[in-house]
């Protein structure tokens, strides 16, 4: 994926910060994990204000794709929340693993971009719902990889999209735009210092926002709240020895 490298805590797609030492031009190492673990909080804390402020009445009649795509039983929410199943010729879980939290996140932060433009985020709603049908990941053995593929390739309007329920054609908008997926890059290789525990946590709440479950009592009601959770996570991040202990966990 774009933005994302494997080997060492490094970033591609962003300049990295650089030590104090004006003379010294090589990347720090804790710097640069603490700048991202700062935009990986602040990008939950505000997917997560969003969607308790999308989850009104009000909200419910003026975006109802919004409010009903990801409902349990929906192909989305399927899609979504498989857990991940024995490939032939792919051994491990892996990659369906890593393909969800993209996947969860990716479309978060579409809402989260589009937050101003209700039109905009309904036409991607419908233009991915279409989709879904199209590349029939509406059946049983559709992969959440192919979906990821089409978040991150996006795709072309052929036409088939109608777009009478909208005051204008251009509030279809495409499926990628250019930074997100850079972004999501950054954010995934920070995730991937969390344990397994925190890593499932955070899919299910991703997942949360999307279905629109109750947030009256933060983070899907653990303990202390949103900030506490979040504070939580900060620390854990920061205190893993090394993503190379952490993530295999995934396996």
């Amino acid at each position: 994926m774009a933005g994302y490298q494997r080997t060492g805590f490094t970033f591609s797609g962003l300049p990295p910060p650089k030590s104090n030492d004006p003379n010294d031009s090589t990347v720090n190492p804790k710097q640069e994990l603490e700048t991202y673990t700062a935009e990986f909080i602040d990008v939950l804390a505000s997917l997560h204000s969003l969607a308790s402020a999308s989850n009104t009445v009000s909200c419910k009649t003026t975006q109802p794709r919004r409010h009903s795509l990801f409902k349990p039983g929906t192909p989305l929410h399927r899609l979504l929340s498989t857990p991940p199943s024995m490939r032939r010729g792919i051994p491990g879980f892996r990659i369906q693993v890593i393909a969800r939290f993209v996947a969860l996140l990716y479309i978060n932060l579409t809402f989260w971009d589009l937050r101003d433009d209700v039109m905009a985020s309904e036409g991607f709603l419908k233009t991915l719902a279409l989709r879904i049908v199209e590349y029939d990941l509406d059946t049983s053995s559709s992969s959440i990889e192919m979906l990821v593929h089409l978040l991150i390739l996006g795709f072309e309007d052929d036409g088939s999209i109608d777009g009478s329920d909208f005051n204008n054609l251009h509030h279809i908008v495409p499926m990628v735009e250019a930074e997100r997926p850079w972004k999501i890059g950054r954010l995934l290789k920070v995730a991937k210092r969390l344990s397994r525990s925190s890593w499932d946590k955070l899919n299910e709440i991703l997942l949360r926002m999307l279905a629109q479950a109750d947030f009256g009592a933060g983070f899907t009601g653990i303990a202390g709240g949103t900030k506490s959770w979040l504070g939580g996570l900060e620390t854990e991040i920061l205190e893993a020895e090394d993503e190379a202990l952490v993530a295999p966990a995934i396996e």
